[in-house]
C-alpha cells in the first residue's frame, strides 16, 4: 500500500532533461559562434592552470572536446560554472565532466526548488460568542417558519 504522503514531486509531471538541450535549437552558424565562445572561457579559466602549454592542435582539440561536452547550456551558464570551480577548487584543474556536474547540480536544485508544492493556508477564523449566538437565533427563526 502507497503512502500518499511518500509520493515524490515528480509523480504526475514532466521530469526536465538534466540538459537544456540548448544546441538543437540552434542553426549551424549560431552553434558554431556558441561553441567559439564556451571555448573562449575554457581557456581564459584554463589558463591559470597550465604547467605545459599544449601544442596548438593539442589546445584546439581539447577546447572541442570542452564545447562537445557543454554546448548544450547557455555560455553563461557555462562560464557562471567555470568561475564557481576555480573559486570553489582553486588548485584542481577542472575537466568538461567537473563542470557539467556543477551545471546539472543547479539546474537540478533550481528544478527541485520550482516543484516544491505551495505550503496551503489554513485560515481559522474566530467567531466570538456574541456572533455564535446571533447565528444561532436566525437560523432558528429561520427554521421556526418552514416548520408552522
Amino acid at each position: 500500500m502507497t503512502n500518499q504522503k511518500s509520493l515524490t514531486v515528480w509523480q504526475g509531471q514532466d521530469v526536465p532533461a538534466p540538459t537544456p538541450e540548448l544546441s538543437k535549437s540552434m542553426q549551424p552558424r549560431e552553434l558554431e559562434d556558441h561553441r567559439m565562445a564556451i571555448a573562449s572561457d575554457v581557456e581564459m579559466i584554463l589558463d591559470g592552470y597550465w604547467k605545459d602549454r599544449p601544442s596548438p592542435e593539442m589546445k584546439a582539440r581539447i577546447l572541442a572536446d570542452w564545447a562537445d561536452t557543454l554546448e548544450d547550456w547557455e555560455q553563461r551558464q557555462v562560464l557562471w560554472a567555470l568561475r564557481k570551480w576555480r573559486n570553489d577548487f582553486p588548485n584542481r584543474k577542472p575537466n568538461p565532466g567537473h563542470i557539467l556536474i556543477v551545471l546539472k547540480d543547479k539546474r537540478g536544485r533550481a528544478v527541485a526548488e520550482r516543484a516544491k508544492p505551495i505550503p496551503q493556508q489554513i485560515e481559522t477564523s474566530t467567531v466570538s460568542t456574541e456572533d455564535k449566538e446571533h447565528r444561532a437565533a436566525v437560523a432558528a427563526e429561520v427554521m421556526a417558519k418552514y416548520r408552522s
